[in-house]
């Protein structure tokens, strides 16, 4: 009963649809789970040169030097890991957990996105309450894209109901888009 159970306790890492994989101090992979193998292709052959396993001599490094547990985030074509990592002084192995956090930080970049865009309509609302001159409210506009929203460049018009750009103003840009400004006017 011991020894099926034993058994079944083992069958976790290989059950596990994360990447798990244990290394030895030189960086040579001793264990990959299905799934490390499936995500990380080339990870057998190359293990600790691996883009997975970047600044592996480091990591291994602290954690045999005392740190009981590390977390990290890597990024590997295109995707996001968090790993945990670990040091088995009886074993002399080191096991790295990962998750595949993409998702997170795709709706992460996402939130951040739409906070800039958020303050910078607030403020802009806040300059057209109190800048009454439409020159002065469109450069302001401008700067403020470029510097809230992390625009490299803007450029605002005002039309007038026959489609005349009637004011306009940019930030950003090389004095020779200032010429193409003119003539659009």
């Amino acid at each position: 009963k011991a020894e099926a159970r034993m058994a079944h306790l083992a069958s976790y890492p290989r059950l596990n649809t994360n990447p798990v994989m244990e290394l030895d101090d030189q960086g040579h992979l001793l264990y990959a789970n299905p799934a490390a193998q499936k995500t990380f292709p080339g990870l057998k052959e190359n293990a600790a040169g691996h883009p997975y396993l970047v600044d592996w001599p480091e990591m291994a490094t602290r954690l045999k030097g005392g740190e009981t547990h590390l977390e990290r985030e890597v990024r590997v074509n295109g995707s996001s890991y968090i790993q945990s990592m670990s040091y088995y002084q009886d074993s002399d192995s080191f096991i790295i957990y990962g998750r595949d956090i993409t998702e997170r930080k795709q709706a992460e970049e996402k939130v951040a996105l739409l906070n800039r865009i958020l303050r910078a309509v607030r403020n802009v609302n806040q300059l057209i309450t109190r800048e009454h001159d439409r020159q002065l409210l469109l450069e302001a506009t401008c700067l403020n894209l470029v510097e809230t929203r992390g625009f490299d460049r803007s450029w605002v018009a005002a039309v007038d109901d026959g489609g005349k750009v009637v004011a306009s103003a940019g930030a950003g840009f090389r004095k020779g888009f200032k010429l193409m400004a003119e003539r659009l006017a």
